[in-house]
């Protein structure tokens, strides 16, 4: 079994079974002059089709015969995944770093499609 990743940073979330967390970009909430509702914020960021890899857990892509050449990213790694995939969470950031706002997910290991190389590169068709 492998050891359980954490991207540096963020609490040893001890996920259990073939896991994957991951961040959100932050949610843009204003676009030039024009503020965005927290409703249409809200659903853009559930839209979201690339997200940072910040834990692996022990179990992901241990399953061969769907993973014969082993995982499909790395911690830290942008990843593509389908719209609206995973469970939503919010991480507690008390001392507001940067690097833990916004909303975060928890898929399966077989949501990850690719690796892009930057936030821009792919955006969910409207």
């Amino acid at each position: 079994m492998k050891p359980l990743q954490v991207l540096e940073g963020y609490p040893p979330i001890r996920l259990r079974g073939p896991w994957i967390l991951v961040r959100m970009r932050p949610v843009v909430k204003q676009i030039g002059s024009i503020v965005l509702s927290d409703t249409q914020a809200d659903t853009d960021a559930n839209a979201h089709v690339v997200s940072q890899v910040i834990a692996i857990s022990e179990d992901a892509w241990d399953d061969k015969t769907h993973f014969p050449n082993g995982p499909r990213c790395e911690l830290g790694d942008l990843v593509l995944t389908g719209a609206y995939t995973g469970y939503r969470y919010e991480i507690d950031n008390p001392r507001n770093e940067p690097h833990r706002e916004g909303d975060f997910r928890v898929f399966h290991d077989c949501a990850v499609m690719g690796v892009v190389p930057d936030w821009d590169t792919i955006k969910k068709a409207k």
